[in-house]
């Protein structure tokens, strides 16, 4: 019995490894789109077209 719950420790360890592994990824990927559309945001602005000054 004791060797049945030390396999079952180690696969419980490997899931818990796998989804760590798993939200840093997912993370890491949110946070790179979030820089993306912060970035493309930044390339536009909202102003009236400027007119040539007559001097």
């Amino acid at each position: 019995m004791a060797g049945h719950k030390t396999k079952l420790s180690e696969l419980l360890l490997h899931m818990k490894f796998l989804q760590r592994a798993w939200d840093l990824e997912t993370k890491k990927q949110l946070k790179e789109e979030e820089k993306k559309i912060i970035s493309e945001e930044h390339l536009y602005l909202d102003l009236p077209e400027l007119k040539e000054r007559v001097s």
